[in-house]
This record gives C-alpha cells, structure tokens and sequence, in this order.
C-alpha cells in the first residue's frame, strides 16, 4: 500500500491560508453586527408593540366606563370616572369637564343645544411612564 505524503508547504499557500483565515474572521464579525442590530430592532418593536397593548386595554376600559356612566353623568353630575382596573398598575385618570352651547340656526328653527367635551388625563409619574411611554390625554365630545 502507498500512503498519501502532504505536499510540502511553498509560501504562498501559507499566505493564502492566512487570507482564508482572517476572511472567515472578517464575515463572522460582519454576522455578529447583522443579528446584534436585528436584535436591536426585534427589541424595539416589542417594545412598541406592549405601549400599544396597554393603549388598546386603556382605551377599551374607558370607553366600557363611558357606557356605564356616559358623559353626561361624569360631567354635569359630577360622577368620577374610574380608575382602570384592567391594566398591570391601576392608573388613576384626572377628569375635566367642558360644557359649551351649540347654536343651530335653520330657516324657521333655531335651537340651542348643550354639548359636553370630557378630557381624562393620566398623570406623569413612574407608572405611567412605563405603561403608556408618558403621559396621555384622550378627549371625548357629547353631540
């Protein structure tokens, strides 16, 4: 039997196994960067995605409470929203109230009519900070 001797090593075949070598060290660094900054982008859209999670169960919760008391009974009878319940913290909602009249002038009718805006706003602290990414304010109007 005759054995396979290695061939003997010129240096250019050195040098090209050096290229070859910081090559592969050269794309391993460039995929290392690729998926830290995929990383970095998953992590801001999951982010963005829980604000809009918690936005969503805010805004369900207070509309559910609108329907239950309605504007008129928070603003003219002075019920207090409540606070909502539904989210990881409960978050308390300052209420603020605005009634204006409305002229409605038609050829032989005119009527003036109440409207009612309600402006609930959460204050800024730490709990809302990390539920909402701030303070917010939602206003909603009576026709």
């Amino acid at each position: 039997m005759s054995s396979i001797k290695p061939m003997p090593k010129t240096p250019a075949a050195r040098i090209q196994q050096g290229l070859t070598l910081i090559e592969s060290l050269i794309a391993a660094l460039l995929l290392a960067i690729l998926f830290l900054g995929l990383a970095y982008v998953l992590s801001r859209g999951i982010v963005s995605h829980r604000y809009t999670v918690v936005q969503s169960l805010a805004l369900q919760e207070v509309r559910e409470n609108l329907q239950q008391q309605g504007i008129y009974d928070i603003c003219v009878d002075g019920e207090t929203a409540a606070a909502l319940t539904s989210l990881p913290n409960n978050v308390n909602v300052a209420v603020s109230c605005t009634t204006s009249d409305v002229t409605v002038d038609l050829p032989g009718l005119e009527r003036t009519l109440e409207t009612h805006e309600l402006s609930l706003a959460t204050a800024e602290n730490s709990t809302t900070e990390s539920l909402f990414g701030g303070n917010g304010s939602v206003l909603f109007a009576e026709n």
